[in-house]
């Protein structure tokens, strides 16, 4: 308890184009307090417990990712729920904006 703790979430693209309007949203339990979010592209926010980071896009074959770090202020199993969202491509090269 007190020591922080970090873990990475990645969006991974497998398409072959470009996929634009990357989000990841990580909902921070109850019980711990953000130290950092680091993102290797793009920004991020806070609103209440939910952790955004808007990516923007991620070519094909490239990894964006966020860095969360968090200090726990209880004992116990702690656990996360995060979910990743983009613009929707069908049969489409380049992806359309």
């Amino acid at each position: 308890m007190n020591d922080a703790v970090s873990y990475l979430l990645r969006a991974v693209n497998h398409a072959p184009y470009t996929v634009p309007g990357v989000v990841l949203e990580d909902i921070l339990p109850e019980g711990v307090d953000l130290v950092e979010a680091v993102v290797s592209q793009g920004t991020t926010n806070l609103v209440g417990r939910r952790l955004r980071a808007e990516l923007g896009e991620v070519p094909s074959g490239a990894v964006a990712t966020l860095l969360v770090t968090v200090v726990p202020r209880q004992l116990g199993i702690i656990t996360n729920a995060a979910r990743i969202e983009a613009q929707m491509c069908l049969h489409s090269s380049p992806c359309p904006s």
